[in-house]
């Protein structure tokens, strides 16, 4: 059979093939990641060999590092500083006793320190992407969530520090080298600050050139990761650096994160796809004692581990949250590619390989299933939905809004979305003359206990929205004579009137259910709220 050595041919049947095997996986009720990973595997160049060792170790290689830039700046997303104390305690109760177990059974078995060192700092590491792509996939969100996703971010920080200044130790002049690794570190740390800096600074210019934002901030980590590239320091952890910046820019972070959770799918599934065909799955059969012994300490480490800082945090569900942190893939395959060149003993090299790419296969196999069951456990699993409509989220929801009439009521919404959404005051006064307006035209009330209020406005990208509930009716001169129980208050750029039809006829179809309004008022969360919209939608 020829195998495929042309990147486009190639980078599309990477696609659909890794398309396919998540599609496949899921039916079978599995994580879509394994899908992914068993069709790299399958078609790579250790198998069937329809991928080229060409195509998939130099011919595909940039795509490696762009997802590699991606998916660290998405994990840094969830790093928010108030919550750092708590991540801290996590993470460092993870690390260190993963590192040291792993090390300390692997030093007795080869007496090797440096050996030992890497394999522990490598074993420490938690797969980012593989948690996020089960925490989208199964809509999962809760406390552990909010406590698992931090807690991998700052561990994927730390390991690459750590496991620099490891490589410091590798040379006969190991000095310089740490110090080297040290000023590649200070200098990935200072591109990735300031290119988040700059982003964040550029955002208003952004919108003026009615550019979209998504794009905006996916060519930024780009060009991030590029130059990073180009001067051989880490781009994962520069992107991290830049994720951190905006996450902690509150004004900026909503936005940026909803933008990239449109494409997230696309570049987990052609990740692992590309994951998978770099394993050999005859290396297994090479050191399978050292594998299962490696699989096993670092197991029993992040079990451990996690529970001791999901204790001293007071986590609930303590006992379960090591499960979170066993998928092991992108930061260990590149902790690998770093060290081909660094001077370990070839024996040694060879048997760190084996170990870590096999222990990749099966971590995140295996990992990827526990974190699921997790999620399920701790009943957490499709507590989170998507946007209604694209725009309303469980932010975007107001509980039992109080007014004496519509006037009142869509003065506090427009106040209540200017503030979520970090709107100027100085616009809110013209933001809700615009609203006035259009309901002083014509009633917005509907009929069917709804009102649909709304503004025209300028120098805005997307539609944005709020909705309320009032459970004592509100009197908006509806069209069938009766109070107004639900409120949907939007503001819609002049661009995008298409689109707010389209979401009008959504709301029309979910509304003429007659469960829904009986639901909605029984409702008593946010989250309870979004989940009868959603299902009302389907």
């Amino acid at each position: 059979m020829v195998s495929i050595s042309n990147p486009i041919l190639g980078f599309t049947l990477i696609v659909i093939f890794g398309y396919l095997g998540g599609l496949l996986a899921r039916r079978l009720h599995l994580p879509s990641i394994i899908g992914n990973l068993s069709a790299g595997l399958i078609f790579g160049p250790f198998c069937i060999k329809i991928f080229s060792h060409e195509l998939i170790e130099s011919g595909l290689s940039p795509l490696n590092s762009i997802a590699f830039g991606f998916i660290a700046f998405s994990i840094a997303l969830h790093l928010k500083i108030e919550e750092f104390k708590k991540v801290c305690i996590l993470t460092f109760s993870d690390i260190l006793l993963t590192g040291f177990l792993i090390s300390f059974v692997f030093f007795l078995v080869t007496g090797s320190i440096l050996f030992s060192l890497l394999l522990g700092i490598t074993g420490a590491t938690t797969a980012p992407a593989a948690s996020l792509a089960i925490v989208h996939e199964t809509r999962a969100k809760g406390p552990l969530v909010s406590a698992l996703l931090p807690t991998i971010a700052l561990n994927n920080v730390v390991c690459t520090i750590l496991f620099t200044f490891i490589l410091g130790l590798l040379s006969n002049s190991g000095s310089a080298l740490f110090h080297t690794g040290l000023i590649q570190l200070l200098i990935a740390l200072f591109l990735g600050i300031s290119a988040g800096v700059l982003f964040c600074f550029s955002v208003s210019f952004i919108k003026k050139l009615k550019i979209n934002i998504l794009w905006a901030s996916f060519f930024s980590l780009m060009i991030l990761v590029g130059i990073a590239d180009q001067l051989h320091i880490s781009p994962l952890f520069a992107s991290i650096c830049m994720g951190l910046v905006i996450t902690n820019t509150k004004e900026i972070a909503d936005e940026v994160f909803e933008a990239f959770s449109k494409i997230e799918s696309f570049i987990y599934l052609l990740f692992f796809t590309m994951a998978g065909a770099h394993l050999d799955p005859s290396f297994i059969a090479q050191k399978w004692k050292l594998i299962i012994l490696f699989v096993a300490s670092r197991a029993i480490g992040k079990l451990v581990g996690g529970y001791i800082g999901a204790f001293f945090t007071g986590l609930y569900k303590k006992a379960l949250f090591g499960i979170g942190l066993l998928p092991q893939a992108g930061l260990a395959l590149a902790f690998l590619l770093l060290l081909e060149d660094k001077g370990l003993v070839p024996s040694l090299m060879e048997t760190y390989s084996a170990i870590i790419l096999s222990a990749v296969v099966l971590n995140e196999f295996l990992g990827s299933i526990a974190t699921k069951i997790l999620f399920r456990l701790t009943k957490e699993e499709g507590k989170a939905y998507p946007a209604i409509f694209g725009f309303i989220k469980t932010d975007d929801i107001v509980m039992g809004i109080d007014a004496e009439d519509k006037w009142e009521a869509i003065a506090k919404l427009v106040h209540h979305l200017c503030v979520k959404k970090g709107i100027p005051f100085s616009q809110e006064g013209q933001l809700l003359e615009g609203v006035i307006k259009r309901e002083m035209s014509m009633t917005t009330g509907i009929g069917r206990s709804l009102a649909i209020p709304h503004g025209i406005v300028q120098n805005q990208q997307n539609i944005i929205g709020i909705f309320a509930i009032s459970y004592k009716g509100i009197d908006f001169g509806a069209m069938d004579g009766k109070p107004v129980h639900f409120i949907i208050l939007s503001l819609i750029p002049e661009d995008k009137l298409d689109e707010h039809l389209r979401y009008l006829t959504q709301l029309s179809k979910i509304f003429s259910k007659p469960f829904i309004s009986a639901a909605l008022m029984e409702a008593r969360t946010e989250e309870e709220v979004l989940r009868i919209l959603w299902e009302a939608q389907q």
